[in-house]
């Protein structure tokens, strides 16, 4: 059996503050943070499906159980009390001590106090999901540690990656119209319940005369009781998509559909990043390398290249596809209603909570045998 790397997660206080020109909090520079491809410490639960190999040290219970037609190897140490199958596919340890698995598909639970890894090794490749809940932190290669609460799921994959995205419906919008029976996600129509200036019905509250209303204005302009005003879209910010890059990423990515706002990075020593969009579309360029283009509205053809970047692409619709040069790790966050796909499979993203996708590079090919053989003498 292959052995594992033991490397341990650094402590959260001891990692140094990087610059603040990410574009989100779970991502970091290139080289900074755990080798490992998955890293996770702290108190609760942490499950792991799929192949690679995994190191479980801590104190609590731990299940290993193997997919059928698959290969594993297994061994524990220090556990006071340790039961497995009959037909040798299902492992249970309680107490403290190590586990070290290594399986091209299995499935591995702990609940307790616990610090995990997940690496590729000789004979299988690191790809899989992970789930954590209570309190601790997780890493992915490269990247900074995010608390159990922020870090929602992960995965573990390969590249190229194609997200389709899509913003939710505002909370008090519309019904589906008959005419359009999906709706468009986050874009607020017209209806008859007196929300639009002039729309609502007859004795409204917007048609109203302004000396019917006898209530003693809010602390912030509001009628008395009804708290403050907000701004019109103010509640549809945190219902957009998000689509994030990090690493930096290097290689390209296109979009075959895109509302909204994309934030793009430049990171590389040549600024060699190359950026194709629509022509009229609203651009602002700041001195840490940022770039930042507004008002994107159902464009397609939208390119983005380079060997050193971060993106962020956030709003209704977000739909591209990111393919990653050879030999080059990445790190995504993925926000929305949709779906994403990998080389492993397809992904359904969930909502408001954010899944960490790690890229890793292609395994190296098995050498070809050669051709023919030494001929007779």
């Amino acid at each position: 059996m292959a052995a594992l790397p033991a490397v341990a997660l650094a402590h959260p206080g001891e990692h140094p503050p990087g610059p603040d020109t990410k574009p989100d909090r779970l991502t970091a520079p290139a080289g900074d943070g755990d080798p490992a491809a998955l890293g996770a410490r702290g108190r609760g639960k942490f499950a792991y499906r799929g192949s690679g190999g995994i190191s479980i040290r801590g104190r609590g219970l731990v299940r290993v159980r193997a997919a059928e037609g698959s290969t594993i190897e297994q061994s524990a140490e220090g556990f006071g009390r340790a039961r497995s199958s009959d037909d040798g596919t299902r492992w249970r340890y309680a107490g403290r001590g190590t586990v070290v698995v290594d399986c091209s598909r299995c499935v591995v639970m702990v609940r307790g106090r616990f610090h995990a890894e997940v690496d590729p090794t000789q004979k299988h490749t690191a790809t899989g999901v992970a789930t954590v809940r209570g309190r601790g932190k997780t890493r992915l290669a490269g990247g900074r540690a995010a608390s159990f609460r922020r870090a929602g799921r992960l995965v573990l994959s390969t590249g190229p990656l194609d997200v389709d995205l899509m913003g939710r419906i505002a909370r008090h919008g519309p019904p589906k119209s008959v005419d359009d029976p999906g709706g468009h996600p986050g874009r607020r129509e017209e209806d008859d319940r007196g929300r639009d200036e002039g729309e609502g019905p007859e004795g409204g509250r917007r048609d109203r005369p302004a000396d019917t209303d006898d209530r003693t204005p809010g602390p912030r302009g509001g009628p008395q009781g009804q708290g403050p005003r907000r701004k019109p879209g103010r509640r549809f910010g945190h219902r957009r998509a998000q689509w994030s890059l990090g690493g930096p990423a290097r290689g390209a990515v296109s979009f075959d559909e895109l509302t909204g706002r994309l934030k793009v990075w430049d990171l590389s020593e040549g600024a060699d990043l190359v950026v194709t969009v629509p022509d009229g579309t609203e651009t602002e360029t700041r001195d840490d390398g940022l770039t930042i283009y507004r008002g994107l509205r159902d464009a397609a053809g939208v390119t983005v290249a380079g060997t050193a970047f971060r993106m962020v692409a956030k709003g209704p619709e977000v739909d591209g596809a990111f393919t990653p040069a050879a030999d080059s790790l990445a790190r995504s966050t993925i926000r929305g209603r949709g779906t994403f796909t990998t080389p492993d499979g397809e992904y359904r993203a969930h909502g408001r909570r954010a899944t960490r996708v790690l890229l890793q590079p292609q395994p190296p090919a098995d050498p070809a045998p050669e051709a023919g053989g030494p001929g007779p003498s």
